[in-house]
């Protein structure tokens, strides 16, 4: 039997001042060692499920569980990845991918923690730039950063939001590839929020798609590994083939889902 990650149960999101509900009983699991896509236009809630999934923002209604217990704020063990890199100006490379270890709440040595972070920063492909300041990296060297920054914390779960929805289309690609490869290297979890759908197929093992009526809710879901396999191309081989028959069929069948939403 898997064992569940995250689990949202029955969740709701009001906000103040909105007439609706942002999010209405919404209902899935984060397995281990799983990706999950969370798909929809702007505005369909997807963010806001993933604050209130990650314990940024409490839900209305319903519960969140984090390997069976329930969680009111971020815990040990998640990482936070955003569009944005949110690195420190002031620190290098180094220092921000170290930082918040030495708080209370995370912390490590200073000895484990320097070899957390030269590890980490080898596997982004990073080493040589450790003394380097954030206004020097291009944005996937920002990502990559961040992504050292999940590493080093030996998160079991990471919630990403967009997280290279700014990146141009090579670097966006060989950043998917390296998200792939650490996850699966590391034996992590991921909840995805994108509005990409090729993102989503390349990279999910599950696809939830999520409604942008107001009061948003779940409207379907796929297991990817079913209907597509995972084996991609030579130079990207844990990417599935966009070209496959299985993928385009799919992809016309999701695509035709999303559309109708938006016509509804």
């Amino acid at each position: 039997m898997a064992i569940k990650i995250l689990e949202c149960l029955n969740i709701g999101l009001h906000y103040p001042g909105n007439n609706y509900f942002t999010l209405k009983d919404i209902n899935f699991a984060v397995e281990a060692d799983q990706i999950v896509a969370l798909l929809g236009e702007s505005g369909c809630g997807k963010t806001s499920l993933l604050n209130v999934a990650s314990g940024l923002i409490p839900a209305t209604s319903g519960q969140v569980l984090f390997k069976g217990q329930p969680i009111t704020t971020t815990p040990n063990g998640v990482s936070v990845v955003f569009q944005d890199a949110c690195l420190l100006p002031w620190l290098n490379v180094a220092k921000n991918v170290a930082f918040g270890l030495g708080f209370k709440s995370l912390y490590v040595p200073k000895t484990e923690r320097n070899c957390r972070v030269e590890a980490a920063l080898k596997e982004v492909g990073l080493l040589d730039a450790a003394d380097k300041y954030p206004a020097a990296l291009s944005g996937g060297m920002a990502q990559r950063v961040s992504l050292a920054r999940t590493l080093v914390r030996r998160s079991e779960l990471s919630f990403l939001d967009e997280p290279f929805s700014s990146l141009d289309a090579i670097t966006r690609r060989s950043m998917q590839q390296l998200l792939l490869n650490l996850l699966r290297a590391h034996r992590s979890s991921a909840l995805l929020v994108t509005h990409d759908l090729d993102e989503a197929l390349a990279l999910a093992d599950r696809l939830i798609l999520i409604g942008r009526e107001a009061g948003g809710t779940k409207l379907a879901d796929w297991d990817l590994n079913s209907s597509l396999g995972t084996t991609g191309s030579p130079a990207a081989p844990n990417l599935r083939l966009t070209a496959d028959h299985f993928f385009q069929a799919l992809r016309a069948e999701i695509s035709g889902r999303l559309s109708a939403d938006l016509t509804d």
